[in-house]
């Protein structure tokens, strides 16, 4: 005789999601102290308010007598600023990371020449059929046989 399966009753159920809601509820508490001051409340942003001062007040003009003719107003460009510090700062890390980027591509080439150079020597040994690499020492034929030709 087969035995009934028991149904699961939704006590169960009941239980398990009180947890995950507790669980995300204390871990939504402790993740917003993480949160930027952009998402913070109100009167966090209140404090952290920038009270601009008063913009000075306009020069007065220059009194001018009656009845004397008025004198031509000129206006003064102002004169160009020198590059600052940070404009020369700029162009010297500049020209730093230039010679570093054209060293860099030397060294590259030049391995990537020496890597072509070995690959065209190991091929002309292969093709060889008077020289094999046995056990990392060159044999070359002989007469008589085979005799080291250095290393390969």
């Amino acid at each position: 005789m087969r035995r009934r399966r028991r149904k699961s009753s939704g006590l169960g159920w009941t239980i398990a999601l009180v947890a995950v809601a507790a669980l995300a509820w204390f871990g939504r508490d402790y993740w917003m102290a993480y949160l930027p001051s952009s998402h913070a409340p109100a009167t966090a942003q209140s404090i952290d308010s920038v009270v601009e001062a008063p913009a000075p007040a306009p020069a007065p003009a220059p009194e001018v007598a009656v009845g004397a003719p008025a004198a031509a107003t000129t206006t003064v460009a102002p004169a160009p600023t020198p590059p600052t510090m940070s404009m020369i700062e700029a162009e010297a890390r500049d020209a730093a990371a230039r010679n570093a980027r054209e060293q860099t591509l030397k060294v590259q080439r030049q391995l990537r020449e020496a890597q072509q150079a070995h690959k065209e020597q190991a091929d002309a040994a292969a093709n060889d059929k008077n020289t094999r690499c046995i056990g990392g020492q060159k044999m070359k034929r002989v007469d008589n046989g085979w005799v080291q030709a250095g290393a390969c």
